[in-house]
This record gives structure tokens, sequence and C-alpha cells, in this order.
């Protein structure tokens, strides 16, 4: 089953797929790189903690 952290982001169908709860990293964000974390996870490219 497909699950994405972006809500925006439709199946091929046009259909939504299952979301799963993400935010993004503030760190990797703030350097230009989009990273989805689970929230209140740290992240797997940098290590901060996101809340």
């Amino acid at each position: 089953m497909l699950r994405l952290a972006n809500p925006s982001v439709r199946s091929v169908y046009g259909a939504h797929a299952q979301l799963m709860p993400g935010v993004r990293c503030p760190t990797c964000a703030s350097n230009g790189v989009e990273v989805w974390v689970l929230e209140g996870r740290r992240c797997a490219k940098c290590g901060t903690a996101c809340l």
C-alpha cells in the first residue's frame, strides 16, 4: 500500500492515497533539502528531532 507524507500528492488514478502523518525536517528544509519525518522522530539525514 502506498503511503505518502505529503497530503497534496495524489495516486496514479487521481484518488487520494492513504496518508501517513509527517513533518518536514526544519534543519534540512533550511538547507534546501526536502526530508519528511514521522512526527516525534529524528531525521535520518541530519538527526534533528522533528516535532
